[in-house]
């Protein structure tokens, strides 16, 4: 947390020194969702201000702001929090009966919004998450949207809380937007909180969440230490964990692995489940099921997470196997297998003899990158690489890629031709023959096109560009 404002009686940052300003009549109110005291503001005059500084005004890729309101209606407009950036920033409003929040980068504007009951204390929080943007009311999320940019920079202007002091990321350039009933509790976090986090201040969550290794990972050990925090309401746990998710998600025999009190559980160690070790190459599903016998909605199901325990052998091999249109000037790479010392490289133009060994083996190398050197127009490369650990050498599957073709001008007047049809590899051939390929930034994925393949693009900083040659003109 960077800052929290609880308004117990006071303007003060308990967190740090953002403290507000009180302009046309603030007040404070006993009726208070969090603590003794809330913000009371009449809607036609009263706000706080500051200067933004600190959190309210430098660069975030993530940030979480969490508040309490109270609506003294739903009509017109009123902010309730804004750092003060019209090109920049966050900020969260009510709008004709709903809540809404804007995070902006330049003219990028994303917006998440949801209804909202008045007269009632209604938790609201906005996360933005290098790029996803969501909003969560009453602990639960309603909206999401991924903006156009990974990063909020830097911004300037007055900061506002119950008003736009100056600016804001709705587009609102000059002072206004009052809002008219209780603001509680505001905090802000330069982390995107977890569902389970939101849910927490929101009056409780009552489901398994936050899982350690996270949901996903890869994790480079034989035996984990499986944690996770429990639900509000939890007095005990069901634990599944397996390695097929049908299995773990349907708490198929042999996945159920006890009720327990505590919040962790050790996997891969004699006497634990899987005693023999986790296996190198194996993907492990577990789920978390909330139980409290005394309340009639128990068991609260959990949500399936998993973890990777990386392979013996060579993984993330890059130019994937099959693939086409590979540069001439390639450079190989591989994520190194689980405990490997070296890599044994093998490489040339013939499958039979890479697999043999031989004249194809390149030596030991400790990075995981191998540059090649220039290789022939169109012509097809085969490689393998042989991971040793320190005791064993564990042989790698032969894997091949074909160079770009060279592509003739047919047409002088065609300066650039891209036809988007290689569905593979992350660069853009040019067909024109003027050599203007176009290379990847993010992950643009290859789909289905009008005609051939095409380029699916996510609006978050994905694109495709290429540099004209002068003499290209």
């Amino acid at each position: 947390m960077v800052a929290h404002w609880s308004f117990d009686d006071a303007l003060t940052d308990s967190v740090g020194s953002l403290n507000w300003t009180s302009n046309g009549g603030a007040t404070f109110s006993t009726d208070a969702q969090e603590g003794s005291h809330s913000l009371s503001l009449d809607g036609t005059g009263a706000y706080l201000s500051q200067t933004a500084v600190g959190p309210l005004l430098v660069e975030f890729s993530t940030k979480t702001v969490t508040l309490w309101f109270k609506a003294d209606s739903a009509g017109g407009t009123g902010v309730i929090f804004d750092e003060g950036g019209t090109t920049r920033g966050l900020a969260i409003r009510v709008n004709d009966g709903n809540v809404e929040a804007a995070v902006r980068e330049n003219s990028t504007q994303a917006t998440v919004s949801s209804s909202f009951a008045v007269g009632v204390w209604t938790h609201v929080a906005a996360t933005f998450d290098n790029g996803v943007f969501k909003l969560y009311v009453q602990g639960v999320e309603e909206d999401s949207v991924t903006a156009g940019y990974t990063l909020a920079t830097q911004h300037s202007n007055t900061a506002g809380l119950g008003a736009r002091a100056s600016q804001d990321a709705f587009g609102g350039t000059a002072g206004g937007d009052y809002f008219a009933g209780l603001i509680d509790d505001v905090r802000m976090y330069d982390t995107a909180l977890s569902a389970g986090e939101i849910g927490e201040f929101a009056g409780g969550y009552p489901q398994a969440y936050n899982p350690t290794p996270k949901d996903g990972a890869i994790y480079v050990n034989t035996w984990a230490s499986l944690a996770w925090t429990a639900g509000t309401f939890a007095v005990s746990h069901d634990v599944y964990i397996g390695e097929s998710f049908d299995d773990v998600n349907d708490g198929a025999e042999g996945t159920f692995r006890g009720n327990q009190v505590g919040n962790s559980m050790v996997v891969g160690f004699p006497g634990f489940a899987f005693p023999d070790g986790l296996t190198p190459g194996a993907t492990y599903y577990w789920r978390v099921d909330e139980v409290n016998d005394a309340d009639p909605n128990s068991p609260w199901r959990g949500d399936v997470w998993s973890f990777v325990i990386p392979p013996k052998n060579a993984y993330n091999m890059f130019p994937a196997d099959g693939a086409q249109f590979v540069a001439q000037e390639p450079i190989l790479s591989w994520t190194g297998g689980f405990e490997s010392k070296l890599h044994h490289l093998y490489f040339g133009d013939n499958a039979a003899d890479v697999e043999a060994g031989g004249a194809t083996y390149k030596g030991p190398v400790a990075e995981t990158t191998y540059a090649p050197g220039t290789l022939e127009m169109d012509k097809v490369y085969y490689w393998r690489i042989d991971e040793f650990d320190g005791t064993a050498t564990h042989k790698g599957e032969v894997m091949s890629f074909q160079v770009r073709p060279e592509i003739a001008v047919t047409d002088p007047d065609l300066l650039c031709w891209w036809r988007l049809d290689e569905g593979q590899g992350a660069s853009v051939l040019d067909w024109s023959g003027h050599g203007n390929d176009a290379a990847f930034t993010g992950e643009p994925q290859w789909v289905d096109g009008y005609d051939g393949s095409a380029l699916d693009f996510d609006g978050a900083g994905q694109s495709v560009t290429a540099k004209f040659a002068e003499e290209t003109w």
